[in-house]
């Protein structure tokens, strides 16, 4: 059989990344004989006509769809096109988001044909990287994604992952992963990100894979997502060894009670410890937060501001703010007249944890937006100091890695998603590269270093190719 497989775009603010998703489930495939193409569209513009290109050129017989609620509206829509393109193709689609919302992802799609539910494939086996446009990953400077367990024990009343994954958890081969690490490295690759629920859970397999690293000396940078309850100095000390330059700690709120209430089994003091232990052996440490959760107030979401501040000051936390997205599959969506919470609509466009879905007796709309709208004017002020601290050449360490990594990601996100380079007209010199620089330049916005260094970059990683005709030079991006 012919399948397809298709990965939609995604919200910029969430750091999109190769993700193992679709190569694991289309190996799996392969594996069992059929010819699977994926169509990723995670840095492209989705269009009708991209779509319609390859179902007129591979012609499926089953189009798979893979999304979650942030992006589910886009992949409706993808779903229609498909829909139009052959009325008798199978369409499925996966991921969380259908699998908790089984009766209005029929209702609301009438292309839809088929629900996968939970995972979508029941073996790891060797990555089919070859199906994915790997060359816009690398111009992009995107992360890729490495699977070392699956499950989490925990019951966070705002995350689906327990009833998604299940609550017991699933390791893989240390070794195996450690493979998958250094392929992708020779790939081109600089940073991993480990995308494990909890990588510092179980602490037999968190030194197995650690250790593996270190006797390989392979040097590759990677991050992790972690509980301030589930680390030590030994642990932190391991990873920075193993090469972890950054841990993602969910913290949520600076009140104690909201935590109690959303059964996040933590305390602040634990908090300030993670964040002291990491900072110890270098590694830095990112505090995530959920504003709008079930017993939230004004009072709450002031306290919450303040102890993102002090992390920040008194051991150089960085902190992200996100606002609550009662995502289905959650005991916070399921039970939410329990929690005191209101759920204001089921529109999916807006569930990209940017926007005001929710609130609470003692936190209304207007006060959730206050305290985000205030951390949004924190960032564009610290942003604007990280360009002052870059020009006078004093920004270092990961900060600066961070800061030249959205620079460069900010232009990449304009030029991929826009299709702004496929826009130009043909260009008719005897240098077209270098036309190519100052009309990037001037259609993004950027100083002409930053698109001279930029194109020179793309090009040398073959994302993107020359295609001459009668009329001049067009350049455009590798699929």
């Amino acid at each position: 059989m012919r399948i397809l497989l298709v990965n939609p775009s995604y919200p910029f603010e969430e750091f999109p990344r190769l993700l193992v998703t679709l190569p694991y489930l289309a190996a799996a495939l392969r594996a069992e004989g059929h010819e699977v193409e994926i169509l990723d569209l995670l840095l492209a513009r989705t269009t009708p006509d991209k779509i319609e290109r390859r179902m007129s050129r591979f012609r499926p017989q089953l189009v798979g769809i893979t999304s979650v609620t942030l992006n589910h509206h886009i992949a409706n829509g993808i779903a229609e096109v498909v829909r139009k393109c052959d009325e008798t193709v199978a369409i499925a689609m996966g991921g969380p988001h259908v699998s908790f919302e089984i009766e209005g992802s029929f209702r609301d799609l009438p292309a839809l044909d088929y629900i996968g539910i939970g995972e979508g494939e029941h073996t790891i086996v060797e990555l089919a990287r070859d199906l994915v446009p790997l060359a816009r990953y690398l111009a992009f400077d995107s992360h890729a994604s490495v699977v070392t367990s699956r499950g989490c024990p925990y019951e966070c009343i705002f995350c689906s992952a327990p009833q998604w994954t299940g609550r017991k958890v699933r390791y893989r081969n240390p070794s195996l992963c450690v493979d998958e690490i250094e392929e992708l490295s020779a790939l081109g690759f600089r940073e991993i990100t480990i995308e494990d629920d909890l990588f510092t859970l179980y602490r037999k397999h968190f030194l197995a894979v650690c250790g593996e690293l270190v006797r390989r000396d392979t040097g590759i940078k990677w991050n992790a997502f972690s509980r301030v309850d589930t680390i030590s100095p030994e642990i932190v000390a391991t990873m920075a060894k193993a090469g972890c330059q950054a841990i993602c700690f969910g913290v949520e709120s600076g009140n104690q009670e909201v935590l109690d209430l959303v059964k996040k089994n933590s305390n602040l003091d634990k908090v300030k410890e993670a964040m002291r232990m990491t900072q110890d052996v270098g590694i830095t440490a990112l505090a995530s937060f959920i504003i709008g959760l079930p017993g939230e107030t004004e009072q709450t979401l002031r306290k919450t501001v303040e102890f993102a501040n002090e992390l920040h000051s008194e051991f150089g936390s960085l902190y992200g703010f996100h606002i609550l997205s009662p995502f289905p599959g959650t005991e916070v969506r399921d039970k939410a007249g329990e929690y005191g919470l209101e759920i204001l609509t089921s529109d999916w466009t807006r569930y990209d944890a940017n926007h005001v879905v929710t609130r609470t007796p003692g936190a209304d709309v207007a006060a959730i937006q206050a305290v985000a709208d205030e951390y949004d004017e924190t960032m564009t002020r610290y942003v604007k100091y990280q360009d002052y601290l870059y020009a006078q050449g004093k920004l270092e360490g990961f900060e600066q890695k961070m800061y030249l990594r959205r620079r460069r990601q900010s232009l990449l996100w304009k030029l991929l998603l826009d299709d702004v380079v496929e826009g130009f007209e043909p260009f008719r010199s005897d240098d077209p590269v270098g036309e190519l620089k100052v009309a990037v330049a001037q259609a993004a916005g950027v100083d002409a270093a930053l698109a001279v260094e930029e194109v020179d970059r793309v090009l040398a990683l073959g994302a993107l190719a020359e295609q001459h005709g009668p009329e001049g030079v067009r350049f455009a991006w590798t699929e």
